[in-house]
């Protein structure tokens, strides 16, 4: 299975990549390639993430303490990153999201 980052979650990687720089660019690296590692390791195998609710799961990054956001999407045979949110902090921001992309849904159908 393949993997990618919708726009929220490009958004968020930006950001704490971004925080990271300012103390030392070669931390925001290490926090890019520990995020794509475990992404690249879920889309091996997608259903080891913790499951949440409405078909959502997160991985846990090795390093960092962040989480990611994940739904599989079957018919394209990938997964979808949909927020990277720090662990400690708003726990259930993505929750939102998830709302706001269910009505665009509705509305396109």
């Amino acid at each position: 299975m393949k993997f990618r980052f919708d726009e929220s979650a490009m958004a968020d990687v930006d950001s704490i990549a971004d925080y990271y720089a300012l103390e030392d660019p070669c931390q925001a690296a290490r926090f890019i390639e520990d995020l794509f590692y475990q992404a690249r390791l879920y889309s091996l195998h997608p259903k080891l993430g913790y499951e949440l609710a409405d078909g959502y799961r997160q991985f846990l990054l090795k390093h960092f303490p962040y989480t990611a956001i994940y739904v599989i999407d079957p018919t394209d045979r990938k997964i979808i990153v949909v927020g990277v949110g720090h662990q400690s902090r708003r726990p259930d921001y993505w929750r939102g999201r998830i709302q706001e992309e269910s009505a665009v849904y509705q509305l396109a159908a």
